[in-house]
């Protein structure tokens, strides 16, 4: 459903597929990404069209984030172990990440065009350039990372971790984690 910001009408908009996880939208083009694991791809949506896409992704696409300044959409693949690049502009896909076991979550720090992958079962962040889209460093996690968030104004990155009740918290110039 989309709901108009304006009117506050909603508008159902029927999408390949069932069971899509984190999605992101691309506020400067207005589309909408929705990853659909069962079907290994990506969803997409124009909103202000209605036109309904879909982009071929790894195995089982769990969450999405857009970087707006380079058009980039990263989708992370839980079960491929992987990040797929997609191009904001032609909606097809220009790069294929290998990240650690089974990632879950992504974020973006849209300054630096550095992605941020949190692989759950590896104890692990991921840290992606996004101008090479290549692994810049993996940063040792507490157990079981779950969540992350970035502060771009101060390049900090924070990573919950589910199994230990803490917050791993990663320092974007260095790569390294600065308090757990």
């Amino acid at each position: 459903t989309v709901v108009d910001g304006v009117t506050n009408e909603p508008a159902r908009i029927e999408v390949p597929g069932f069971h899509q996880w984190d999605s992101a939208f691309n506020e400067t083009n207005g589309f909408l990404y929705l990853p659909t694991p069962n079907n290994n791809a990506i969803t997409v949506i124009d909103t202000r069209t209605r036109v309904v896409s879909t982009v071929g992704t790894g195995s089982v696409p769990m969450a999405a984030a857009v970087n707006e300044v380079t058009n980039r959409v990263y989708v992370v693949n839980y079960g491929s172990s992987d990040v797929t690049v997609i191009d904001g502009a032609s909606n097809r896909p220009i790069a294929t990440v290998k990240v650690g076991l089974w990632p879950q979550q992504i974020a973006i720090n849209q300054k630096t065009h550095m992605i941020y992958v949190v692989n759950t079962h590896a104890n692990g962040v991921s840290v992606i350039d996004g101008r090479t889209n290549a692994v810049a460093a993996t940063v040792p996690a507490d157990k079981g990372p779950w969540a992350v968030a970035v502060n771009p104004a101060t390049n900090m990155i924070y990573v919950a971790n589910r199994l230990s009740d803490k917050v791993t918290v990663i320092d974007g110039r260095t790569h390294r984690a600065v308090q757990r």
